[in-house]
């Protein structure tokens, strides 16, 4: 469960903690994930909160804080499994877990970001714990402009009538 990040009063958040606001990596991963249909987990000031349920991010100190963001799927207040929970309770939240940190890798994928997938060894079936997400460089983000405008290009040529005029 969580123990609220959250002073009694404190703003709530979408996503991501107060103190985070100002992180340029973390905002831009939520702004993906929310526009992709995701949702964002909001904190409340409340201990123990189990209807906390969506993405949330915070900076990532492994990859270097300039351009990464952690991100991990809160399931009813809680962002890992807890060994007390019967076995079927586990294995629908894994899945449910599983599920939405894979859609969310997809999504920032397709925007370019660089994704790690951090994935359990200790159980027998596959558990993704979190992901890490670094914002691409400039250069990689021009070169995906460009991609993208040469696909945008050949789509509008796919999509003009070809037509000839019989004599």
């Amino acid at each position: 469960m969580i123990r609220s990040a959250l002073m009694p009063g404190q703003a709530t958040t979408a996503g991501h903690l107060p103190d985070h606001a100002d992180h340029r990596p973390t905002r831009a991963v939520l702004h993906v994930l929310s526009a992709a249909g995701l949702t964002l987990a909001r904190l409340t000031d409340q201990r123990n909160d189990t209807t906390i349920t969506g993405a949330f991010a915070w900076p990532s100190l492994r990859h270097g804080n300039d351009r990464a963001a952690d991100i991990w799927w809160f399931v009813n207040g809680e962002k890992e499994e807890q060994p007390d929970r019967s076995a079927a309770r586990r294995e629908a939240t894994r899945a449910a877990r599983n599920a939405a940190l894979d859609q969310a890798e997809t999504e920032l994928a397709a925007a370019g970001y660089r994704v790690y997938r951090t994935e359990s060894r200790r159980t027998q079936t596959r558990r993704v714990l979190h992901l890490t997400a670094m914002m691409p460089t400039p250069k990689e983000a021009a070169r995906l402009r460009e991609r993208r405008a040469k696909l945008n290009e050949s789509a509008a040529r796919i999509r003009e009538p070809q037509i000839s005029v019989g004599q």
